[in-house]
């Protein structure tokens, strides 16, 4: 979705490295990512160092059964790890549970860090979902940075999201995915590939089985390789072949 990116609001800065980029209101979406200027197909567009680090809400559980005690450690840690600027913008974040609390805005925005761990990223966890995104993110260990590349050209005033499905639930339908984010998350798609009706929805839901059962064969690789390669050209079109030249008039004799 392009739209007209927001006078009110500058680029955000980060301890880290972040592109041209302003957080806004986005129709339909409440808050989201939007790019100022135009990013190239590759390009990093953020690298953010995590305001919060701390264990994940399944091992909080285990350490605290109690969620009273759960909220405690992480407004403690809030409070003694954070600044100002970064517990307002925490607070800030969306809580898919009721009443808003530390615990619940941890467990609706946070990114694994490690196996065990999770970071609050205040800007990464405002980039919203698409079924087809136009970034993707992933966690640099060795740089203690979560970092945002293009997947896609995007145009200036276009939204950025990521997909927040997972490998658990992208392969699934348009209604499953509709059905489990609602579920996970409060909210629904409204991407292109979930607005697909008839045929056209049908084959993008099969396209996307496809595409799983492909990443399970390359996983396992070995002897399916040739299987694999063709399965994976089978969802390549092909192009339309040319029309051959008509032939050229041949000259009048007298």
């Amino acid at each position: 979705m392009i739209q007209q990116p927001s006078e009110t609001l500058t680029p955000v800065v980060l301890d880290g490295w972040c592109a041209a980029v302003c957080v806004q209101a986005v129709p339909g979406a409440g808050v989201g990512v939007v790019a100022l200027s135009a990013i190239r197909k590759g390009e990093r567009i953020l690298a953010e160092t995590p305001a919060l680090e701390s264990l994940s809400v399944d091992l909080l559980e285990k350490r605290w059964p109690d969620i009273d005690a759960q909220e405690a450690f992480l407004r403690g840690e809030l409070a003694d790890r954070c600044t100002a600027q970064q517990q307002a913008d925490v607070w800030a974040l969306h809580d898919v549970s009721s009443p808003k609390g530390a615990v619940g805005i941890f467990d609706s925005n946070a990114f694994a860090t490690d196996s065990e761990r999770r970071g609050m990223f205040v800007l990464g966890a405002r980039l919203n979902h698409s079924c087809i995104p136009n970034v993707y993110k992933s966690w640099n260990g060795s740089t203690g940075r979560l970092v945002f590349h293009a997947i896609r050209d995007v145009a200036a005033g276009e939204e950025l999201c990521h997909d927040y499905n997972w490998e658990r639930i992208s392969r699934h339908s348009a209604d499953v995915r509709q059905e489990r984010l609602r579920q996970w998350q409060l909210f629904g798609c409204r991407c292109a590939c979930c607005n697909l009706i008839g045929d056209a929805r049908r084959l993008s839901d099969q396209q996307r089985r496809q595409i799983h059962e492909l990443r399970r064969g390359i996983a396992a690789w070995g002897d399916s390789g040739h299987s694999v390669m063709n399965a994976a050209a089978s969802l390549v079109p092909e192009p339309e072949p040319e029309p051959e030249p008509e032939p050229e008039p041949e000259p009048e004799t007298e």
